[in-house]
């Protein structure tokens, strides 16, 4: 792996062009301050056949020309097997005092060459959602996932985002395609999760028997400190996307993964719906031995209704 590199934000999804795992990442430079990597991220891209050796591919996307809506810097999402190639969603962040975020994607026929669409997918919108970025909870619309439901053959998009009302704090937001294409989505409310953070990013989904298994990162307090901002990855699950969704952790609690794992951003890497087990994948925080780099896989399995760590 290439140590000249803050790695962190990752996802992985396995192509039916070539029949191997294609995992993307945020990276950047490590001469520059860990602080000043979000405002120079790349999403980079590397392939395995086993998922144990990458092979690295440079840069999947890089920041656009100037009055794009990506123009500082490209950030997390997902990606998604076609029958026509890879869709890589992304965040787009803008220059300015707010870094306006947006939500965009861009599509390869051969897996390795992605051209982007020239407009946003998902702009942020006031409809169930605050959007403004003046009370101490940082405005978000970030970090999409997009899957299938096979059940309807239906395409959903979970995405970071702020929860209007009396109280500021984080939320999961939902959009449905219009069609196949994945260029026009439908915003719908967020989520009704039974528990919610200062900040709730970086969602990903797990399709187990008849459950739907959510996980998400989460900080309580703007702050550096891994343990003060309450850093910690965050499950739920629910038998439909509308809910009702509840707290799937081992315990019965929503945590999954506390600060002392020093691992954040933790996504599911591709599994088969009929198995039980699944893993995830994530990266360092600041306290780790090797800072923003990419953690181990975290083994998993599901019990029920609940997600539990084959090894705690």
């Amino acid at each position: 792996m290439p140590e000249h590199l803050y790695r962190w934000d990752n996802w992985t999804t396995r192509s039916r062009i070539d029949n191997r795992l294609h995992r993307f990442s945020l990276t950047a430079p490590r001469e520059l301050n860990p602080d000043e990597r979000h405002l120079n991220a790349i999403i980079s891209h590397w392939v395995s056949t086993d998922g144990t050796s990458w092979e690295p591919w440079g840069a999947a996307l890089s920041p656009g020309k100037e009055g794009a809506p990506d123009e500082q810097a490209v950030w997390s999402g997902s990606a998604v097997d076609l029958p026509t190639g890879l869709a890589l969603f992304y965040t787009g962040v803008s220059r300015g005092p707010q870094s306006r975020q947006t939500i965009c994607v861009a599509f390869s026929g051969n897996g390795r060459d992605f051209i982007k669409h020239p407009t946003p997918i998902l702009e942020p919108c006031p409809d169930g959602y605050d959007i403004t970025d003046t009370d101490g909870v940082i405005m978000s619309w970030r970090d999409p996932h997009v899957f299938n439901l096979p059940a309807d053959n239906s395409w959903h998009m979970l995405f970071g985002a702020k929860h209007t009302g009396d109280t500021p704090r984080g939320t999961i937001g939902h959009a449905v395609a219009e069609d196949d294409t994945l260029l026009r989505w439908n915003l719908r409310p967020p989520l009704d999760l039974p528990s919610n953070y200062t900040q709730m990013e970086c969602p990903s989904i797990l399709l187990s028997g008849k459950q739907i298994f959510l996980v998400c990162s989460s900080k309580d307090h703007l702050v550096p400190d891994e343990k003060q901002a309450g850093l910690a990855t965050r499950v739920f699950s629910a038998k439909d996307i509308d809910g009702p969704w509840k707290a799937a952790g081992p315990d019965g609690s929503d945590l999954l993964l506390d600060w002392r794992a020093h691992c954040y951003a933790l996504a599911f890497l591709p599994a088969d719906p009929s198995n039980n087990s699944a893993a995830l994948a994530g990266f360092s925080t600041r306290n780790a031995e090797r800072p923003y780099s990419w953690s181990p896989p975290l083994a998993v399995h599901r019990e029920g209704d609940r997600l539990i760590l084959d090894n705690p």
